[in-house]
């Protein structure tokens, strides 16, 4: 079978590709911006956001199955949030397109993110697929419209595609731009710098945290058996505070490692105390249990970090 990622250099693609690797009868290539990689596969540069290249892609590739993890996410540094909605709708969008009028059969996996569902109170927990989604900022919006753009190419023109409504994903090799990535970043300049200070956004959050590796064997499982012209909640189904993911971070450390609150940074977000996944529509379709604990995410998303 042949199977085509996208975004394959960042956080989620590269361990995609490392788990499709390790299961027989799956021909993968992977596409990026950029021009070199280190990824053990084959790989072609494609600047997604240009139509003719992704039709003379998939007219050479013609693949079985697609994994669109292609995208922007927000982060704790620069958002470049005018290059989002082009990144994350407009890549959905020439790929959805391409695949109509030329491989109508192709099977599509999007990357969907709970934060579609926008403002929750914390009563509405935990919360299913049907939720009256309220995104907000363009990150949001952009993977919000990318859904319904999804489900309408799936009723209109019956395109097989999936939308895997990710919640929060830690483990080894996490980006920077995550919050648990930006503080093992901050931590280690601080020991460098002999200040053993950090200074964090608000921590009191509570998330729905599911490690990568774990990720990857769920959207590989969701392409296989999941119901097309669906959206499918991918998480752990349990909540925990952003604190204790960063305190048990700042344990890893030989160091003492003390973390403060900074209003600045707190400010800038966009913040719902309270999001945990309804995962009862994913667990009708698919028998997994997790591989990889919190203390072994952490553990691993500590070294892997160490070691960068």
């Amino acid at each position: 079978m042949k199977v085509l990622i996208t975004g394959a250099n960042g956080f989620v693609g590269t361990k995609l590709i490392s788990t499709l690797s390790s299961i027989e009868g799956w021909e993968i290539t992977a596409t990026g911006r950029e021009a070199d990689t280190q990824l053990k596969c084959s790989y072609v540069q494609c600047d997604l956001t240009y139509y003719n290249f992704v039709v003379e892609m998939l007219q050479e590739l013609k693949p079985d199955f697609i994994f669109h993890l292609a995208g922007m996410i927000p982060g704790v540094r620069d958002n470049f949030e005018d290059k989002m909605i082009s990144a994350n709708l407009v890549t959905s969008l020439n790929l959805l397109e391409a695949i109509s009028r030329i491989l109508p059969t192709c099977r599509i996996l999007m990357m969907g993110t709970a934060a579609e569902y926008g403002r929750i109170a914390e009563k509405e927990n935990p919360i299913a697929e049907d939720f009256i989604c309220r995104p907000e900022g363009h990150y949001a919006l952009s993977k919000y419209w990318m859904s319904k753009a999804s489900l309408d190419y799936y009723q209109r023109k019956k395109i097989d595609v999936i939308i895997a409504r990710c919640f929060n994903v830690i483990g080894p090799g996490i980006s920077q731009d995550n919050v648990a990535g930006a503080f093992l970043m901050k931590a280690k300049n601080a020991i460098l710098e002999g200040n053993r200070t950090v200074k964090m956004g608000n921590l009191s959050a509570i998330r729905d945290y599911l490690d990568v590796r774990d990720l990857c064997r769920l959207l590989i499982l969701l392409m296989q058996k999941g119901e097309g012209g669906e959206i499918y909640n991918v998480g752990s189904g349990v909540g925990v505070s952003t604190l204790t993911i960063i305190e048990k971070l700042a344990d890893c450390f030989e160091e003492k490692i003390v973390v403060e609150s900074d209003s600045v940074i707190t400010q800038k977000k966009i913040d719902v105390p309270v999001v945990i996944a309804d995962i009862s529509k994913l667990k009708e379709k698919i028998d997994f249990t997790r591989e990889f604990s919190l203390e072994t995410s952490i553990y691993d998303m500590f070294h892997s970090e160490v070691e960068r």
